[in-house]
């Protein structure tokens, strides 16, 4: 019975594109959907942890509502589409060459490459640990 009330919560979400939990409570409960407050907070909190709908607060007692929008599957260039971070968290403007140096012997390790743990940069980052011999 809870994913039924969770499908009409979500529908009723989509289908207005965004709106006010207070909206959404007073809609469920003229069409004869009377939740308790407590499980109403729970059942929208599951949907913003499956990546269904979005929450923020607009006021100290009241959120908005949106429909999560459909990820698509872009991996390649997922780092370059945020703009201003980069593998080493040198920060965003991409000055100098700290972060082609750096950042390509992290990236070539962090994404399965055959750096096979290896590299100089791996040895300096094991060799920052005091006590840790091999």
């Amino acid at each position: 019975m809870v994913s039924l009330i969770k499908n009409e919560l979500l529908e009723k979400v989509r289908g207005a594109g965004a709106l006010t939990d207070v909206d959404l409570y007073k809609s469920m409960t003229k069409e004869g959907r009377i939740i308790p407050e407590d499980r109403f907070n729970k059942l929208l909190l599951d949907l913003e942890i499956l990546g269904l709908v979005k929450i923020a607060w607009v006021t100290k007692d009241e959120r908005r509502i949106e429909a999560a929008e459909e990820e698509k599957d872009d991996s390649a260039g997922y780092g370059d589409a945020q703009g201003g971070g980069s593998e080493d968290g040198a920060g965003g403007d991409g000055a100098g060459g700290t972060r082609s140096q750096s950042g390509s012997s992290r990236g070539a390790s962090a994404s399965g490459g055959s750096g096979g743990g290896d590299s100089d940069a791996d040895k300096s980052y094991e060799a920052s640990f005091p006590g840790l011999e091999k």
